[in-house]
This record gives C-alpha cells, sequence and structure tokens, in this order.
C-alpha cells in the first residue's frame, strides 16, 4: 500500500491569487494603497530620527517640530484611512478596518502625552539649572 505519490506536485497559487485580486479591484487602488503606505513610512520613518536627535540633545524645538509632523502624519493616515474605505480595497493585513481606527488613534495620543511630559522635564531642568547658576553666582560676589 503507497500513502504518497512518488512524482512531486508543485502548486503555486499565488500568480492565480493575484490575478483574480488585480481583476476584481484593478490597478489603481493599489498604486494609492502603496502610495499611501510608502508616504506614510517615509514620514514615520523622520518622525523617529527627529525624535531620536530631539531626546539625544534635549531640544524642546525639535520636540515640538515632532509634534507637528507627528499630526501631519497622522492627517495623512486618516485620509489614507477615508481613501482605502471610499475605493472599498481588499482588507490587506487588516489595516483599514473600522475596529483599528480606535487603537490606533489612542496610540497617537499616548505619544503626544509623553513628548509633553519630556518637554516639561526639559523646562524643569532648565529652570532648576538656571537658579543654580543664579545662587552660585550671588555666592560669589557677596
Amino acid at each position: 500500500m503507497q500513502l504518497a505519490s512518488k512524482e512531486m506536485i508543485v502548486l503555486d497559487f499565488s500568480d492565480y491569487v493575484l490575478k483574480n485580486v488585480i481583476l476584481k479591484y484593478g490597478f489603481r487602488q493599489w498604486i494609492v494603497f502603496f502610495s499611501t503606505l510608502s508616504v506614510q513610512l517615509a514620514l514615520h520613518h523622520l518622525a523617529g530620527r527627529l525624535l531620536k536627535r530631539a531626546v539625544e540633545k534635549k531640544s524642546v524645538n525639535m520636540c515640538i517640530c515632532w509634534m507637528l509632523l507627528d499630526l501631519v502624519l497622522f492627517i495623512v493616515e486618516i485620509f489614507g484611512w477615508l481613501a482605502m474605505f471610499s475605493l472599498k480595497m481588499p482588507n490587506l493585513m487588516f489595516l483599514y478596518q473600522p475596529k483599528t481606527l480606535v487603537p490606533y488613534m489612542l496610540v497617537h495620543l499616548y505619544e503626544f502625552l509623553v513628548v509633553k511630559k519630556f518637554i516639561k522635564q526639559i523646562h524643569r531642568e532648565r529652570r532648576i539649572h538656571g537658579d543654580i547658576m543664579l545662587t552660585d553666582m550671588n555666592s560669589r560676589f557677596d
């Protein structure tokens, strides 16, 4: 009794599935989808580098610039969501579902709060450092 065939059978479903998806949805939606994802990825990369540099230099202005860039990124991603909903794109990796919109917004809110607290900490450290400098200078002239 033979359980397996001696001949190798190779099934390639990727061409068939991709062909059906392209025929069903067309190319325009895919171009919009990948261009939106490319812009989002570039903005995320830029925002991450800017925030890293702001933390290294303890720069309030860079933190504020990051907040503005993150706001632009948030708006671009919301427009991406709206475009995907209006074009009725297939649910790729569950990115554009209404149930993932709320956690996404909460993550952005959390990032804003963390950077806001960091800015307050920088101001507090500068104020303490400035007060120490003033007392040192006053004690020298007494």
